[in-house]
């Protein structure tokens, strides 16, 4: 299942994440310098397994900005694109 649903780079190194979890979900990161890789650690999804049942949001800050890195969801190995500020 895919916990990751949409990454905004909100300003400086910092990223604003959507993700499928009914709880406080807890997002590790690790960098190199061509890609960003993000796990989130969710309790439960929700009431019916469905990801579609409930949305939280986190915010991660990166050691440097993000820059011309890709995004990559861990739990599907799948690159996100990443949406700029409006």
């Amino acid at each position: 299942m895919r916990c990751l649903r949409r990454a905004s780079w909100v300003a400086g190194a910092v990223l604003a994440l959507a993700l499928t979890s009914c709880s406080s979900p807890v997002v590790s990161v690790e960098e190199s310098d061509t890609e960003v890789r993000l796990t989130a650690t969710i309790d439960r999804v929700g009431p019916m397994g469905s990801e579609d049942d409930c949305a939280d949001s986190a915010r991660v800050e990166l050691r440097r900005p993000l820059g011309e890195r890709v995004v990559i969801d861990q739990s599907s190995g799948e690159r996100r694109d990443v949406a700029a500020p409006d």
